[in-house]
């Protein structure tokens, strides 16, 4: 959803707390290396589509990521290529008139082109606005008023001479009547633009241009306000959206909680819902075990080749278009591929909600969601290795669905979103089953403390952990 653009006067000094409008948030956070989709704007249903030569890689050295992202759970898109992404939107959100605002973003120099790296779309040959990088390694801004030149701010450089192959943060930021630039949290130019409009030419934006032959992670436009006008600490952790918070399920929204409860080798698996829609079996020699345990007694243990605990199927298991929320503690043993929770049909096929340990060298925890074709997985979240597992240790995981984002969690870190809009997800109408299924890719570890609710997405940023069994 898009606001009314506030008019905020101008307020000297830096500020933290957002007050104007967050008109796009890109964390580029695809979560599958080298993915070519669309982009999701992290504050509503604009996309930024590609063209080609450039790429989305998730946070980390996996599968062929060339680097590190700059903050933890952030993607970044690879604009090494030439191409670039183009957001398509060209409301009045991106009119800035007289008034504040702030663009930053971090970006990765691979080489010194002479390209355009962001801004707005240009009519013809002038941009509203570009930040851009010449021959002699300057990143530069050009902004226009009049359409017919860059009259707003001429080449006002807002970083001399980068280090290449390294990470580097920037701010934009009109406070009043001056135009602040910024690298690496120093300020490095100040432009007097009084009285002077940003010209709007109802075009879209990009990110990326053809010859950039860069890294680009977390850009944010705030209409409305300058955040700052003096030099000031880089930030750790990627901007989320600020008019999301997280939330707690009531109980009547509690379809099941097993806590697993009880003595070593019981396969009685008592429900704590307050009103319980599923009922649990053990399933080739599944158990409780009093060897582990993260809260109370005992754990969910599943030994055997086909072992798992299991629900039969029933009207309140369709999460086709609904938010949800699913979480439990596991305590992987070995670095082999198993099933946490599997949502397919009982004999494995097709598709279905799915946690797992995805094995590996490393181990891995992977979080799938089906499209609505049973034909695909519209949502694969999965961590880094040596990031978020370790073994024999025990691991929160959570994953939900609010609106039209699937948020994955590991011990309360977000790593990782997937945006799918209004789009149903496919209900194979089956057996959920924990810790496994019917061939060998149990779940070598054990589970506590699983719980299933339905109506809402509890978590859209980073959590504090439970440090004790859930009670309603």
């Amino acid at each position: 959803m898009i606001l009314a653009r506030p008019r905020f006067k101008a307020s000297i000094g830096n500020q933290n707390t957002i007050t104007g409008q967050v008109v796009s948030l890109v964390n580029a956070r695809l979560w599958v290396n080298g993915s070519t989709e669309t982009i999701p704007d992290e504050m509503g249903s604009y996309s930024w589509g590609r063209t080609s030569g450039l790429w989305g890689y998730m946070g980390g050295k996996v599968s062929g990521a060339p680097i590190d992202a700059p903050c933890s759970g952030m993607g970044y898109i690879n604009a090494t290529g030439g191409g670039r992404f183009s957001g398509s939107w060209a409301d009045s959100s991106l009119n800035f008139s007289s008034n504040d605002f702030t663009i930053d973003f971090w970006m990765y120099h691979v080489t010194t082109p002479n390209a355009f790296i962001l801004g707005r779309l240009p009519n013809v040959s002038i941009h509203p606005w570009t930040v851009w990088i010449n021959g002699s390694n300057q990143l530069l801004l050009s902004a226009s008023q009049s359409g017919a030149s860059y009259d707003f701010a001429d080449q006002a450089l807002i970083h001399n001479a980068p280090a290449l192959n390294t990470w580097h943060y920037y701010r934009i930021s009109r406070v009043g009547n001056y135009l602040y630039l910024f690298a690496n949290g120093t300020l490095t130019t100040t432009v007097d633009v009084t009285g002077k409009v940003l010209w709007h030419n109802n075009q879209g934006m990009y990110l990326g241009y053809t010859g950039s032959n860069c890294y680009i992670a977390g850009f944010r436009l705030i209409s409305g306000q300058g955040l700052s006008s003096s030099s000031f600490s880089v930030p750790t952790r990627m901007f989320e959206n600020p008019y999301l918070g997280n939330q707690n399920a009531t109980g009547s929204q509690v379809l099941t909680l097993l806590n697993f409860n009880g003595t070593n080798g019981s396969t009685t698996f008592t429900e704590s819902a307050p009103t319980p829609t599923l009922t649990w079996s053990a399933v080739n020699g599944t158990a409780l075990s009093t060897t582990q345990a993260k809260f109370g007694t005992a754990s969910l243990a599943c030994t055997n080749s086909g072992a798992r605990l299991q629900a039969s199927y029933n009207a309140a298991m369709n999460l086709t278009n609904v938010d949800w929320t699913m979480d439990c503690w596991a305590y992987p043993t070995e670095n082999t591929q198993g099933f946490v929770f599997d949502g397919r049909e009982v004999n494995g096929t097709g598709y279905g909600i799915i946690i797992q340990n995805l094995g590996g060298t490393n181990g891995s925890f992977q979080f799938l969601v089906p499209n609505a074709g049973n034909s695909a997985y519209t949502v694969n979240i999965y961590t880094t290795p040596y990031a978020h597992y370790q073994l024999n240790s025990w691991h929160h995981l959570r994953m939900c669905r609010r609106g039209s984002i699937v948020y994955a969690f590991v011990n309360g870190i977000l790593i990782g979103t997937n945006f799918i809009g209004t789009a149903n997800i496919y209900n194979p109408a089956s057996t959920w089953k924990i810790g496994g299924y019917q061939s060998n890719f149990y779940f070598r570890g054990y589970t506590d403390s699983f719980r299933f609710a339905k109506g809402i997405g509890e978590s859209v940023r980073n959590f504090v952990l439970p440090t004790a069994e859930y009670s309603y």
